[in-house]
């Protein structure tokens, strides 16, 4: 979620802070205890601060507020080398307490939150299921975007220009293979062996019967093949192949 590590990195260091003022003697619930005494009896009270400038902000805040909602006044000062804070009643004469929210006081004087009780909080629940009514209310209205034609194929019933092919075992009689029709055949390499030919003054038909071989018998390239296997001390010498 957007800002949650931000928001528990805030938490981690109020957490340390609230822990380093208990270990200086501040104790929120403690001025506010104060400060309603010097409501009630129209006394002057001084808070002082902890030495670390950090923790003292952080008190500062908590004694304005405080104050504040108390109806009282506040003012700065020092004590030593330490920040501290001047508590006294508004008017001087009124015993009577200004009517304030016991809840208001309860949640300045409050703990600051651990990162487990923000995981578990109502507030960060409501914060996401606000989201995902909005992220599903975007994705309502939003349109598919063109994906390119492969997206967009019809289908098989719409589609008149697909040939359909279906296949059947053959039989035997149609599984016959015509041997004279694939001699007769016209071989893509013919012409280049006849231009080979005519260029070589017929060498290669020379060579080729003289290793033994010869045309038609489907093997090896434009069907010329080898007629009978001749045995290697039957070859020619010229041919390049013989022996003694």
């Amino acid at each position: 979620m957007p800002g949650e590590k931000k928001m528990l990195k805030k938490l981690h260091v109020a957490a340390t802070r609230a822990t380093r003022a208990r270990r200086d003697g501040f104790d929120a619930n403690d001025a506010r205890r104060e400060m309603e005494r010097v409501v009630r009896e129209g006394k002057s009270l001084t808070i002082v601060c902890s030495k670390r400038a950090c923790v003292a902000r952080g008190q500062g805040r908590v004694i304005r507020a405080l104050a504040a909602a108390l109806g009282t006044t506040f003012r700065p000062t020092r004590a030593g080398k330490r920040a501290a804070f001047v508590i006294e009643r508004v008017d001087g004469t009124s015993d009577v307490p200004p009517v304030v929210s016991e809840e208001l006081l309860k949640s300045l004087c409050a703990e600051p939150m651990t990162r487990d009780e923000y995981l578990m909080s109502d507030e960060r629940r409501a914060r996401l299921e606000k989201r995902a009514e909005a992220s599903r209310r975007a994705n309502k209205g939003k349109k598919k975007k063109d994906r390119g034609r492969r997206w967009n194929r019809k289908s098989d019933e719409e589609d008149t220009t697909r040939d359909i092919v279906e296949f059947t075992r053959a039989t035997e009689d149609e599984a016959t293979f015509d041997e004279d029709a694939a001699r007769r055949a016209p071989s893509p390499l013919s012409g280049a062996f006849a231009a080979f030919e005519a260029h070589t003054r017929g060498i290669g038909s020379r060579l080729l019967t003289a290793m033994g071989f010869t045309r038609g018998s489907g093997l090896g390239r434009d069907n010329q093949g080898i007629a009978e296997a001749p045995r290697a001390e039957s070859r020619a010498k010229r041919a390049g192949l013989g022996a003694e």
